[in-house]
């Protein structure tokens, strides 16, 4: 093998390793943090749509 060879393997295993902490660190985070903004989002219009929706199904 040629020092390229071995040079671009080398490059090729530390991305992957990369990608893989980035993976197990920068997910969870983005999980998190959706989850999070979704929840207040929900709260925020709990109310006014379940008052909606009813006042839908009140009407004939």
């Amino acid at each position: 093998m040629s020092i390229r060879t071995v040079s671009r393997r080398e490059r090729a295993r530390r991305r992957r390793h990369l990608e893989e902490v980035a993976a197990w660190i920068i997910l969870p985070v983005i999980v998190i943090i959706t989850w999070v903004v979704g929840s207040q989002v929900y709260k925020e219009f709990e109310e006014p749509i379940s008052s909606f929706m009813q006042s839908m199904n009140a009407e004939p």
